[in-house]
């Protein structure tokens, strides 16, 4: 996080499923990484809208989600995109391997353009540049094949790309 200049994070989080560790916060501390928002989501007394303006006021632009629901992560998306804080709009979102795992594409309205760029921690991630950029690229390839509804020929058939094996995601369809 630091190397990419993300010294000022926002965290959403379910403290009940899947709450974030207090190594997590440790560890951020001592990289010099301020947590400007820690927003529970589990919590029935606040609306996702209420959550969403609280992230937006923070004024960190990188947001970390820690959710472990389809129902969770499109209702969260679907809010963010609502807010105005989606990629599209200048924030990098950031979700653990368990959000990927989770998120039903979908079920939230032009995913694709609001949240492109979207980031995971997987077990890919981080390992070296060539991963990332692999990570990256195949994500927005599949995008690129479900909404031109087939194959580009320069992107997508030049990498032999399976979409089967590729998609992590929960389909809807």
């Amino acid at each position: 996080f630091v190397a990419r200049g993300w010294n000022q994070l926002a965290i959403i989080q379910d403290r009940v499923v899947e709450p974030v560790s207090e190594t997590f916060y440790l560890e951020a501390r001592k990289a010099g990484i301020a947590i400007l928002a820690d927003v529970d989501i589990s919590s029935p007394s606040t609306t996702l809208t209420e959550h969403m303006a609280t992230l937006s006021a923070c004024g960190a632009r990188i947001v970390l989600t820690f959710v472990s629901s389809t129902e969770q992560s499109t209702a969260m998306f679907t809010a963010a995109a609502a807010a105005g804080l989606g990629t599209v709009d200048g924030y990098q979102w950031v979700g653990t391997e368990q959000a990927m795992a989770t998120l039903d594409v979908y079920a939230i309205a032009n995913f694709e353009r609001d949240f492109e760029g979207i980031m995971f921690l997987s077990a890919a991630y981080g390992i070296d540049d060539l991963a990332i950029k692999w990570q990256s690229e195949a994500i927005a390839d599949w995008a690129l094949y479900e909404n031109r509804g087939g194959n580009d020929p320069m992107v997508v058939k030049q990498r032999g790309i399976n979409f089967d094996q590729l998609n992590p995601w929960v389909r809807s369809k």
